[in-house]
């Protein structure tokens, strides 16, 4: 019996299989970083202690955050200035809506303490520091005043390696907005029309108001609204300015080197919260404490009942030995 060699072929000149070439490497946008839980892509408020009160390190792109605020002061709009302040070091687009110019002038520094401030400056390079000292003239700000037209126009010409920042400061305040806004028709429609951006570009666009509910109690159905068009919602309930009135120093601000607290901070709805995790809430009652190069949240608890001296001196001392101890 005879075997004959045969030779076969797999693959030849009309093959159809081809060598398909590497996709095009994409640099990923300045600023943006992905979330320790889920991936996704966020980027920071200006504020790390909100950013870990978010869930995933920051604002995750394609969401809008409302913050509300009681009383007549203006914590809320620092907490939008930081959130500009860092779209600005970052090199992204910064849009504000319904004010001028004169509202960026008191833009903070660099977010964080002085310490993290002098060691980020010193790890940069010549051109990155000189960059940084002339970001306070507004290079990368947008419009001023403008409406969701020209951020739609900006978002459409732009290169999708470019974040955008649209902030609303004190929406619906008279000073700012004509009477006709507070009607369901055209401020429902509005937040519509943002949300649809949100969705239609979701890494290349965030964004954060502000509602000063002196104005705009959440007891209304307007603003009920207005908090389900949003994706993630807080409140700000600043304390007393009298000192009388104002609570003691707590374990939120304990030694005398640290500021006292300012005010309460209650979320009502996070921008992201998935089966794997999304939310840093504890449970307990949180405070913010806002000064010139920080805007701090931390954990809020009451101060040691009057007359107990060993509670407020915590030495330890005063605690019963085990002898002492009687069942």
């Amino acid at each position: 019996m005879s075997f004959r060699k045969r030779n076969l072929a797999l693959s030849g000149p009309s093959s159809s299989y081809q060598k398909t070439k590497p996709e095009a490497f994409t640099s990923p946008i300045p600023g943006v970083r992905p979330s320790p839980l889920d991936g996704r892509l966020t980027t920071s408020v200006g504020a790390s202690s909100l950013d870990d009160l978010l869930g995933h390190s920051g604002l995750a792109l394609g969401n809008s955050l409302l913050i509300e605020e009681n009383g007549t002061t203006e914590f809320s709009t620092t907490l939008l200035r930081y959130f500009a302040a860092e779209g600005i070091v970052q090199g992204h687009k910064v849009h504000i809506v319904g004010v001028g110019e004169p509202w960026a002038r008191d833009l903070p520094g660099l977010s964080g303490t002085v310490g993290e401030d002098i060691a980020r400056l010193e790890s940069r390079t010549e051109p990155e520091k000189e960059r940084m000292k002339i970001a306070w003239r507004y290079e990368r700000l947008g419009d001023f005043g403008a409406g969701l037209a020209s951020a739609r126009d900006h978002l459409t010409a732009a290169p999708k390696s470019v974040l955008h920042r649209l902030l609303i400061p004190n929406l619906l305040s008279p000073a700012t907005y004509p009477p006709d806004s507070i009607t369901p028709k055209h401020i429902l429609q509005f937040l519509h029309t943002l949300r649809a951006l949100l969705r239609q570009y979701p890494t290349q666009f965030v964004v954060m108001m502000t509602l000063p509910l002196m104005l705009h109690p959440r007891s209304t159905g307007l603003v009920r609204w207005m908090e389900l068009l949003s994706d993630g919602v807080m409140e700000l309930s600043p304390f007393p300015h009298s000192d009388q009135d104002a609570p003691p120093r707590t374990s939120g601000a304990a030694t005398a080197q640290e500021e006292k607290p300012q005010g309460l901070v209650k979320v009502h709805r996070l921008p992201v919260f998935s089966e794997k995790g999304g939310g840093g809430l504890s449970g307990d009652d949180l405070a913010f404490t806002v000064s010139r190069r920080k805007f701090v949240i931390k954990p809020f608890n009451l101060p040691p009942v009057e007359g107990d001296t060993e509670a407020q001196r915590g030495d330890g001392e005063g605690k019963p030995a085990k002898v002492d101890i009687e069942f």
